[in-house]
């Protein structure tokens, strides 16, 4: 798909759902604030999109992307929300941790062991990135995090686990969790 006749004034594109495989002319976007490309049939990570240097939002969730590579992030200074749920990922780029005005990122349901999210802007992480997860080993520390608490984290992924748990049971005392290890 070329998006070269969209203009390069859009703000805001929509391509939900539209069984796209790539997409091509992206990056002449120049003023896209936020992508939606989410339930399309992406196997591979639109590298187009490191041009787009105003993007804040990008939706690309339920879709097949197994891998992104190096130097996309680095160029989107402005990212503060990304949604790369329900795909196949297996690991992230290195690189990813230079998006540092991010402070939504949803993971959840890809193939994921190993997940390094340090100094970024997160204030929370979503449940579903620990629930029936394959994750090993995450880092977050320089991250700003209200849910679940930095205490929470230093306990490492069981405490994390434990107290979504907690949250999911309507437990009425969240706030005063102790580390059970």
């Amino acid at each position: 798909m070329v998006c070269s006749h969209l203009g390069g004034d859009a703000v805001k594109v929509d391509l939900m759902r539209n069984r796209l495989k790539q997409i091509t002319g992206i990056n002449q976007l120049r003023s896209l604030i936020e992508l939606n490309l989410s339930r399309n049939e992406f196997s591979d990570f639109p590298v187009d999109i490191r041009g787009l240097h105003q993007l804040e939002k990008l939706y690309i969730n339920q879709n097949n992307i197994k891998t992104i590579p190096e130097n996309v992030f680095p160029s989107l200074e402005k990212l503060r929300f990304l949604k790369l749920s329900t795909n196949r990922l297996e690991k992230l780029p290195q690189d990813m941790n230079r998006c540092q005005h991010l402070n939504y990122l949803n993971l959840s349901n890809n193939c994921l062991r190993n997940l390094d999210a340090l100094r970024n802007q997160l204030a929370e992480l979503p449940d579903l990135l620990f629930h029936n997860s394959s994750l090993t080993l995450f880092k977050a520390s320089g991250n700003p995090l209200r849910k679940p608490p930095q205490e929470v984290c230093a306990g490492g992924l069981r405490d994390i686990e434990s107290y979504f748990a907690m949250l999911e049971a309507n437990a009425p005392n969240v706030s005063t969790y102790s580390h059970q290890k």
